[in-house]
């Protein structure tokens, strides 16, 4: 993974967030109410301007796809909007752990995440915990 100007974050999550981020497109992409998240509000118009200026293709589809394999996963199903636990307004330190493949933060969010639940600073002492215990599991003992 190469990685860019968002310290160590992937490329697409890179220019994804500066997508967002930037005011002149808020009528097109912008954080969602709680700036955990972000809505796609003209997926036509992100898609023939947008998309071509920061990726080299102009798919929606596929931009859905990529943002899918980075964890992220769709809020509203009447709206597109998306979120990651790693996606966060003002938050860029954090993006570098959005990854492709393999199982993420953003993995073991309940579904009330969005609604007030479990905080983002709960998930990354549960994930710690985790690393630790796996970190202390003797050679040759198998896991479950």
């Amino acid at each position: 993974m190469a990685a860019a100007a968002g310290g160590g974050a992937a490329p697409f999550v890179w220019k994804t967030y500066r997508m967002v981020e930037d005011p002149g497109t808020d009528g097109v992409i912008g954080w969602g109410k709680g700036n955990n998240s972000f809505v796609v509000a003209d997926p036509f118009v992100f898609s023939q301007t947008l998309l071509p200026a920061h990726f080299k293709h102009n798919n929606f589809s596929s931009f859905v796809r990529q943002l899918n394999t980075y964890g992220f996963r769709k809020v509203d199903p009447d709206r597109w909007e998306f979120a990651h636990a790693s996606f966060l307004r003002g938050q860029t330190h954090l993006l570098r752990n959005i990854h492709q493949g393999g199982t993420t933060l953003n993995e073991l969010l309940p579904e009330n995440y969005h609604e007030g639940g479990t905080t983002l600073d709960e998930l990354l002492l549960l994930e710690n915990g985790v690393q630790t215990s796996q970190d202390e599991v003797p050679p040759g003992t198998c896991c479950i």
